[in-house]
């Protein structure tokens, strides 16, 4: 048989067909629908958990591999991150004491130099906080 051209075999063609009605007209219940999911969900966190299993170490063995040199970089950045992390606390010491001296030299020949002295350790701390 023909259609359009190409050749089609008529048996293969209601196969097809016949099949296909079938298998919509089926009816699937829940359990079908997700007893697949369940073992395939189990399978799946059973292998992540092995994963994990083979790729963790416990904390002290991990610096037990540690070199001479991996505990000196281990050191300066515990020290670095001391100092960056106290440098917001003086800045709020030292934002008070700019406030301080704003007010208590407002109007007076000395407002200038007075503010500028303390507003100079900001540079200070901001030289202290790269560095760190």
């Amino acid at each position: 048989m023909e259609e359009n051209g190409l050749r089609v075999e008529t048996s293969t063609q209601e196969a097809i067909a016949s099949t296909s009605h079938t298998v919509e007209n089926l009816p699937v219940t829940e359990t079908d629908k997700t007893s697949g999911n369940i073992d395939d969900n189990k399978q799946e966190s059973e292998k992540i958990k092995a994963e994990e299993n083979l790729n963790t170490v416990p904390l002290y063995k991990l610096f037990s591999f540690a070199d001479s040199k991996d505990v000196m970089l281990m050191v300066l950045w515990a020290i670095g991150a001391l100092a960056n992390g106290l440098t917001t606390p003086f800045m709020t010491i030292l934002l008070a004491d700019v406030i301080h001296s704003l007010g208590e030299n407002a109007g007076t020949k000395e407002f200038v130099p007075e503010v500028s002295k303390v507003a100079l350790n900001f540079v200070y701390l901001a030289v202290v906080a790269r560095v760190a």
